[in-house]
């Protein structure tokens, strides 16, 4: 990796370390919208996800894959359930419809384009992009989950316990993993057909293997 790259990336990474504590402040600060859902934070993490599908979108356009199908139709999900307090208006927890529809034409996708779709990928998750997207993914459905659980802040804060620190918490969790998302699918992505963007070649494997 050269210099040049590798103190982008670094760059990168530090602007997103900085980005989720100042917006949660600006929430706070500003708004003094208390992570509702109509809170300045909700607000971009769906727009983080509807970016999102429109990017894969974009580039299913430019370069028709079923893998940009499938990544749609998994950001077509989670915003279904971002969207939850829109389902709710109609029936509690019906966000689970659409997103079920999204599911099982994503499951169909691939079972008919399944070598198509493992070829893609395969070269897919050689790349620094899939790097951050799957690191983004941790963040997002497991660590935000996990240390922003309320039983944990109740153990930690005893009775001190404020739902609102547990909400912080876990929303900005969450908006740091969208964020290491939407840049390893809007910035990497443009680059995953360049070879220095591999985390190994495959001549380095076969290299590996021979030895």
């Amino acid at each position: 990796m050269k210099i040049v790259e590798l103190l982008s990336l670094l760059l990168s990474l530090l602007l997103l370390s900085i980005l989720t504590p100042f917006l949660v402040f600006v929430e706070f600060y500003f708004l003094d919208t208390q992570m509702s859902e109509l809170g300045f934070v909700e607000i971009v993490q769906e727009l983080m996800v509807f970016v999102l599908v429109i990017k894969v979108m974009l580039e299913y356009k430019r370069k028709p894959k079923v893998l940009y199908l499938i990544l749609a139709l998994f950001f077509l999900v989670v915003l279904s359930r971002e969207l939850d307090f829109l389902f709710n208006q109609v029936q509690h927890g019906s966000w689970i419809y659409p997103a079920s529809i999204f599911s099982l034409i994503g499951f169909i996708l691939i079972v008919k384009n399944r070598l198509t779709f493992l070829s893609q990928f395969a070269l897919w998750k050689n790349t620094r992009g899939f790097a951050f997207f799957f690191l983004g993914c941790v963040v997002l459905f497991v660590f935000s989950r996990l240390f922003g659980t309320g039983r944990l802040w109740e153990v930690i804060m005893a009775e001190e316990y404020s739902r609102l620190i547990k909400t912080v918490v876990q929303e900005g969790l969450e908006l740091f993993g969208y964020s290491i998302i939407l840049y390893s699918i809007v910035v990497l992505s443009d680059k995953d057909d360049d070879p220095s963007l591999l985390l190994y070649s495959s001549s380095n494997s076969l290299s590996t293997l021979n030895c």
